[in-house]
């Protein structure tokens, strides 16, 4: 082969990456564009979720409480712990489900968005009230021990996202 031959190949690889990469950065687009449609909807979930859970914690430790002091009709109070017990830890399921799945979504958007050049629309501060609300329902007792651990973990990594890339 030529050196002529040799040289135009690499032009031709170099052309076969800049498609590539034109058609990397449309579809990081098009996914962000999807994110951006379906981010409220996850966000009024969890919300929903979170407040639908705290107050049957709440429910369940006054019913405990009033049954124990003898308030209530008893096999009342019963059926109605029952049906929190049950109903609990299957929203808790789902939360901690939806906010590890969205929270990676957010990591890798961030990931995407810095490698296509795109202004990254997550902030240190936005990550900061995120770790402070993971904390409040951990300590709440709205999500396990182990969905705080991950969460936290993904946030950290959402963390080191934002920070500009080390020169090499």
């Amino acid at each position: 082969m030529s050196l002529v031959e040799r040289a135009n190949a690499v032009k031709e690889l170099f052309e076969q990456v800049d498609r590539l990469w034109e058609s990397y950065v449309a579809e990081v687009r098009r996914s962000l564009r999807e994110w951006e449609r379906l981010r409220p909807l996850l966000a009024e979930r969890l919300s929903v979720l979170k407040s639908v859970i705290a107050s049957n914690l709440e429910e369940m430790q006054e019913l405990s409480l009033k049954l124990e002091l003898g308030l209530v009709d008893e096999a009342k109070a019963k059926r109605r712990l029952e049906e929190l017990n049950a109903e609990t830890p299957r929203l808790v399921r789902e939360l901690e489900e939806l906010w590890v799945l969205t929270e990676r979504i957010v990591r890798d958007s961030i990931l995407h968005m810095r490698r296509a050049g795109m202004p990254i629309d997550v902030s240190e501060e936005d990550i900061a009230g995120k770790e402070k609300e993971v904390e409040e329902c951990f300590k709440a007792s709205i999500i396990s021990k182990e969905a705080f651990e991950k969460l936290k973990e993904i946030l950290a990594e959402q963390l080191a996202a934002l920070k500009p890339p080390s020169p090499d």
